[in-house]
């Protein structure tokens, strides 16, 4: 049976060690499972979220909100907060 794929997009800063782990992780579960499409931009954790992110059509988005203005945009466009 196959499995469909998923396309994930990573909004996780890379400008410190703890998004640029956060990406060897998912890097490292998306060899074991090969079912994802990700898309990825570089930024810093303060950055404001890409102009283009109200358009993206894809199955979910893997992010760490660093401020309450991001995390808001993103519910709005209908990313819905799940905390593991």
């Amino acid at each position: 049976m196959g499995t469909t794929q998923k396309r994930v997009l990573l909004l996780i800063e890379t400008s410190r060690a703890f998004g640029r782990k956060l990406i060897d992780g998912i890097s490292k579960y998306m060899v074991e499972h090969d079912s994802w499409d990700v898309d990825m931009e570089d930024r810093g954790i303060f950055e404001e979220l890409p102009a283009w992110i109200r358009s993206w059509k894809g199955d979910g988005i893997l992010t760490r909100s660093a401020t309450l203005a991001q995390a808001t945009l993103l519910r709005k466009i209908g990313v819905r907060r799940w905390n593991c």
